[in-house]
């Protein structure tokens, strides 16, 4: 799941939040029952996914919150890794090769009527 900032409210699938900040929140579990991280892979849309600067929560949260992401469009994907280095496989937020979410700017305008 993708939220703004505060984690309460979700960002819809290739949706816009001027927020500069996005919060990845993920239910996960374990089948031994040992302890378990959340780690996401956040990219520019453009950029492939590769494995490399991998976000991650501490074994007890299942949520990571991101700051001063820059303007533009993001996908991301995530997996679970649990306490003896076992990982999920990787899996893409919403339907894979697209734009999960883009930051953008608010622009007010005022439109005076002569």
């Amino acid at each position: 799941m993708q939220l703004k900032t505060a984690g309460l409210t979700p960002i819809d699938e290739n949706g816009v939040t001027s927020e500069p900040a996005v919060t990845f929140r993920a239910t996960l579990a374990d089948l031994d029952g040992d302890q378990t991280k959340l780690q996401v892979e956040l990219k520019e849309a453009t950029q492939p996914f590769d494995s490399l600067n991998i976000l991650e929560s501490s074994f007890s949260s299942s949520q990571i919150a991101t700051s001063t992401l820059k303007s533009g469009a993001y996908h991301w994907r995530a997996r679970a890794l649990d306490s003896k280095g076992i990982t999920s496989v990787w899996q893409e937020f919403g339907t894979a090769g697209n734009t999960d979410f883009t930051i953008g700017r608010t622009i007010k305008v005022g439109v005076i009527l002569a």
